[in-house]
């Protein structure tokens, strides 16, 4: 009990949420952190990552964490993900990564892996990522901006049963 009402008190020994603002609600795109990893990839400053970019950033990333020529252990690769990527919390985990599940990263999976995720976000299907198929707007805001614009939003909808007429 006693510890209960020590994680609901205030830290000036008032009860209740503490004050000051909440979690911040994100109301626009934003970029995942395998498209941020895809935007330093574009080496001739074009705003566009070319399959060509992305296998040269690959090529030379490898050797700056991989244990060997050919493959790599997990912890090595999880390793260079948190760096690379800003966050051990993303899409792309090393389990992502080991497709025949034998612990060990292979370069081929690592390639395939990043060519995967290439191909996801190329929404045109040209080779080729421009910043705007880097960018998302997550599901809350996009029901919050159709909510605004007078659109009908999911949670907009009427509840129960639709009349009859």
């Amino acid at each position: 009990m006693f510890l209960l009402s020590a994680c609901a008190s205030h830290p000036d020994g008032r009860g209740g949420r503490p004050e000051g603002p909440g979690p911040r609600q994100i109301s626009g795109p934003v970029a995942s952190p395998a498209a941020l990893l895809f935007t330093g990839l574009d080496d001739n400053g074009d705003m566009i990552v070319s399959e060509a970019e992305l296998h040269a950033g690959l090529d030379s990333a490898w050797p700056t964490f991989a244990d060997g020529e050919h493959s790599t252990s997990t912890l090595s690769l999880d390793n260079w993900l948190e760096r690379a990527l800003g966050s051990s919390d993303s899409e792309l985990s090393p389990i992502a990564f080991d497709s025949n599940i034998d612990g060990v990263i292979s370069r081929r999976e690592f390639d395939g892996r990043f060519a995967a995720v290439f191909e996801r976000l190329d929404k045109d299907g040209n080779g080729e990522l421009t910043r705007a198929e880097l960018l998302f707007t997550p599901a809350r805001a996009r029901r919050q901006n159709v909510s605004q614009s007078g659109g009908r939003g999911r949670e907009d909808r009427p509840r129960g049963r639709p009349q009859r007429q």
